[in-house]
């Protein structure tokens, strides 16, 4: 688990974590639609996604069928967030470095950034540690990355 601080600084707080602090959810994946949607549904399960503004999906190469999944196990898990579909075309031996590549171009003005891959499964609790790296950042700015 990966969060970044990006381009804009949050706003400081005492909280655990303020709904000010927009929040933007990416997850990279391809062709694993079954971890995929472990991932989500454990999203789901343990993590308070209302703090989540948006959400960017860096696909390499799924089916189209699976991409429709995807976007419907979305809207139906998660009707209030907004989504993005991204996807890598290139493909070959070095198609994760290129996702990542799209994933650092396309985050905008987001403080704060949530990263994830396709086949992570969270646990009760999840919620707090993510709401300390919040905490971590938001309260010594020097502080860029909190890894789990």
């Amino acid at each position: 688990m990966s969060f970044s601080r990006c381009r804009t600084t949050p706003t400081a707080s005492t909280s655990w974590f303020v709904r000010s602090d927009r929040m933007l959810m990416t997850m990279t994946t391809g062709r694993r639609l079954n971890y995929w949607l472990k991932t989500v549904r454990t999203l789901r399960a343990y993590v308070d996604m209302s703090t989540v503004d948006r959400c960017l999906i860096i696909d390499d190469r799924s089916s189209e069928e699976d991409v429709r999944s995807m976007k419907m196990v979305l809207t139906c898990l998660f009707p209030e967030m907004d989504y993005t579909f991204v996807n890598n075309e290139k493909g070959g031996r070095f198609s994760h470095v290129e996702s990542m590549r799209i994933w650092q171009e396309s985050i905008t003005a987001e403080p704060l950034v949530f990263h994830c891959e396709d086949d992570w499964a969270f646990q009760n609790g999840a919620w707090k540690a993510l709401g300390w790296a919040v905490n971590l950042m938001r309260d010594y700015d020097w502080i860029g990355q909190a890894c789990f």
